[in-house]
């Protein structure tokens, strides 16, 4: 059975071929020929092809305007995850993710192991501090792609926590915590205090509601 080709490897057939669709338009252009009233070529439906038919076959209007909007869609997200990066610049060899007890009651965030459930993993034995089999698992795009979505794939909800703090004791960026039971003027006035020393200074800042919503990050 032939391979099927994988999505990235499509992506990659369709910004080539949209290249030299520019390219071979240019040359029509450039001879004086208008490419919209050439004639139409038959359109043979691609689910009814076999794959190695596949390759040559003509996409309808609809199925190239899906490939575009496919291709768009992935570009946009992969610069919201860069910008992501770019703003919360922290280790990239460990993450760690928001877990929540079953009642509801407790919640925190853990390191990520990548032994966890796995045959490594005996949790009745050992406490996941003192394992010898923990592993961290390193940050990579799918996980800052589930954080930004808000869930995991099968919908379950996803939040990751970033180590500010480098290897090598440096730090890309700060986060402030304010709420009404350390702030003597509200956690309002405290923020706009400490954002107007950031604007003095040429500090880019962004304000966030807490979870709770009775306080602030900066």
């Amino acid at each position: 059975m032939n391979e099927q080709p994988n999505t990235d490897e499509l992506l990659r057939k369709i910004e080539q071929l949209s290249k030299e669709n520019a390219w071979l338009r240019g040359i029509l252009s450039a001879h004086g020929i208008n490419y919209e009233q050439l004639p139409a070529q038959e359109v043979v439906p691609v689910n009814s092809l076999s794959h190695q038919e596949e390759k040559h076959a003509v996409l309808t209007r609809e199925q190239i305007l899906q490939q575009k909007k496919d291709l768009f869609r992935k570009q946009i997200l992969q610069q919201r995850k860069d910008f992501f990066r770019s703003l919360f610049k922290g280790r990239e060899d460990v993450f760690a993710i928001r877990w929540t007890s079953d009642d509801g009651t407790k919640s925190g965030y853990m390191p990520v192991c990548s032994n966890r459930g796995t045959q490594f993993c005996n949790r009745k034995k050992y406490r996941c501090a003192n394992c010898p089999n923990r592993r961290f698992a390193p940050l990579g795009d799918k996980e800052i792609e589930e954080h930004l979505r808000g869930t995991y794939e099968d919908g379950w909800p996803y939040t990751i926590g970033i180590y500010a703090l480098l290897t090598d004791d440096n730090c890309n960026f700060l986060c402030t915590d304010f709420d009404d039971k350390n702030c003597e003027h509200g956690y309002q006035k405290d923020v706009l205090a400490f954002v107007g020393v950031c604007r003095d200074w040429g500090i880019p800042y962004s304000i966030e509601r807490s979870r709770s919503g009775n306080g602030a990050h900066v």
